[in-house]
Order: structure tokens, then C-alpha cells, then sequence
């Protein structure tokens, strides 16, 4: 008899340095931050033991700059920030995407809450929606919304960065990154089908905006069309639960990258875009397709959530009437 021994629990920050050394990283650059130390710790001690690099800079610009370095010898780096710190890289960021050099940046999207009731959670979609301005080009990012899509989303980010020859920004959400679970990651990551591109920047920007709309990149509750009731749009680890909550009229749609983001053309029931205060991804979705018919609910944070999300969920649905408990 053969007995399978269930898979181990792990931790967000263990998940995110094993996916990047499954992909063939071996180094890691970052700065100190009590915000993602942990990460840097998981680095600092897995890294070695795969004959690979963690080096400790002093800030996040010069992180960035020594892995611009190893980027130009073949290697793929993994850099790691917080998104004070993202904000003051976009110099060294921009002189990446001019001169085509691949890496992976893992941005902790974490703010001090203006209040107990507000989210830890940056809402800096726009950062990371629109195109450079020196250059045009998208900033592709992956968001992923629990420990499974962690682990791969890291794997599918070397691999577009190493396909496309550009920075790739990972999008960790500070709640999920209190998270621990077992992880059930896929055998193997797909492939993506991406278009050649040519020198010219005018052909990068197409080949990207072809990915952006050919690219799924949703996860969502599969369910008959006809026990639809509405949709219900979030992200990161408040995706995450939704998901897991299994909501008898709901369909629930979990965006896993802010570009590219194929949005649905339409959709044939009320969508509800469902995020913490203070809320801005409603305000990123309804510019990108002003035609959709669309509300936002926007709940205070709570700390004890999962648990208790969904009885608030319901009554503030039912207080739209849009839902039954």
C-alpha cells in the first residue's frame, strides 16, 4: 500500500522564495524593511543552500541597481520592496524597461492605515495600470489572491520576465502575506504563447497590449449561468476568500494582474466591485470600461476577517437588494 503524505503547511513569504528558486533564481537582492523582513529572512537562508546569492543593500535603489548587474550577465533577479520604497526606484525602473533588462520585483503594496476601520492594503492601482511616460510601455505585474497562485504567479513571473526582457513587478498583498497553508501548486507551470518582439519600442508596446487582451488573467467560482445572480469583483487575499466562500448567487471574479487585464466586454448581470476602505480599484475598472454597469461596496476592515465576511457581505447586499441570505 502507498501512502501519500499530505503536503506541508507553509508560510506566504516561504512560498514566494520557493517558487523564484523553482524557477531557476539564484539572486535575490533587498533592502531592510520590518514590512517584508521575513522575506528577506526565507532569502537569506534558502538562497545559500541552492548555491545561489542574497545580498543586503542599503536601500532599495541601490538592491535594484545591483541586480541590473546580474541581469546583464544572464541571470534573472529577484528584488524585493516595499512600495515606499517602489516609488523611489522608478529612475533605475525606467532605465530597465529602456534597455531591456529582465527581473522580478516583489512589491509589498503596504500603507499605514489612516484608521482602525481602514485597510493595510495600498491602493496604488493606478501605479501600476497606466504606461510609462517616457516610453509608453505597460508595467507588467501579477497579483496573486492565495499561496497557491503565490507560489506559481512567482514562476510565471520569471518566466515573462525572461520572455519579455522587461522588469516583471509581483503584487503582494500584505494580508495575504500573514497567511499560512498547505500548498497544492500545479506539476508544472504553462507556457505562455506571446508574440515575438521586435527591436523597435513600437512593436514592444503592441506585443504588450496584444498580451493585455488576449491574456485571462481571472480566476473566478465556476457556476451555471442561469444561478447567477450578479458578480462580485475583488482582489488579492479578499479575492481569495470569496472564492473560497462558495456564495450560492454569486459569481465571483478575482483579477491576478492589474496589466494585463482583459477586462469582460460586458457583463449580462450587476457587477459589484467588493474591496476595503478606502477603496480605488472600482474608480481604475469603471475608467478602463466606462460603458459596464457597475457599483462598489466598500467594507471597513475588519482584523478577525475571513472570519465574519461573509454574514457582512450579505447584509450589505441585502441592503442593496441585491441578494438573498
Amino acid at each position: 500500500m502507498i501512502v501519500e503524505q499530505a503536503p506541508g503547511v507553509t508560510s506566504a513569504f516561504r512560498a514566494c522564495i520557493e517558487g523564484a528558486i523553482a524557477s531557476g533564481c539564484r539572486a535575490y537582492f533587498g533592502s531592510p524593511s520590518p514590512l517584508h523582513a521575513l522575506l528577506l529572512n526565507e532569502g537569506a537562508r534558502r538562497f545559500p543552500e541552492v548555491h545561489g546569492t542574497f545580498t543586503q543593500s542599503a536601500n532599495a535603489i541601490e538592491a535594484l541597481s545591483m541586480a541590473q548587474g546580474v541581469a546583464q550577465s544572464g541571470s534573472i533577479p529577484l528584488v524585493s520592496a516595499g512600495y515606499p520604497d517602489f516609488l523611489a526606484l522608478q529612475e533605475v525602473l525606467q532605465t530597465c524597461l529602456d534597455q531591456s533588462i529582465p527581473c522580478v520585483i516583489a512589491v509589498f503594496l503596504y500603507q499605514r492605515p489612516a484608521s482602525a476601520s481602514a485597510s493595510p492594503l495600498a491602493f496604488t492601482y493606478p501605479c501600476f495600470l497606466n504606461p510609462w511616460p517616457a516610453n509608453g510601455l505597460p508595467l507588467v505585474n501579477l497579483m496573486p489572491a492565495n499561496l497557491d497562485r503565490l507560489y506559481s504567479l512567482t514562476q510565471e513571473a520569471f518566466q515573462l520576465a525572461r520572455q519579455l526582457q522587461q522588469p516583471i513587478t509581483l503584487l503582494l498583498d500584505p494580508i495575504l502575506m500573514t497567511q499560512t497553508q498547505a500548498l497544492h501548486p500545479p506539476l508544472e507551470a504553462h507556457p505562455l504563447e506571446l508574440s515575438p518582439m521586435g527591436p523597435r519600442l513600437e512593436d514592444r508596446i503592441q506585443a504588450l497590449e496584444e498580451l493585455a487582451l488576449h491574456q485571462d488573467r481571472w480566476q473566478q467560482s465556476w457556476r451555471h449561468s442561469e444561478t447567477i445572480d450578479y458578480y462580485l469583483i475583488a482582489t488579492g487575499a479578499l479575492g481569495g476568500w470569496l472564492l473560497e466562500a462558495d456564495l450560492a448567487n454569486a459569481q465571483v471574479l478575482v483579477p491576478e494582474s492589474l496589466f494585463p487585464l482583459a477586462l469582460p466586454e460586458d457583463f449580462d448581470k450587476p457587477a459589484y466591485v467588493l474591496e476595503f476602505a478606502p477603496g480605488n480599484l472600482y474608480r481604475q475598472i469603471q475608467r478602463l470600461r466606462p460603458q459596464a454597469q457597475l457599483q462598489q461596496i466598500v467594507l471597513p476592515w475588519q482584523r478577525h476577517y475571513p472570519v465574519g465576511l461573509h454574514p457582512d457581505l450579505m447584509q450589505r447586499l441585502e441592503g442593496l437588494s441585491l441578494a438573498e441570505s
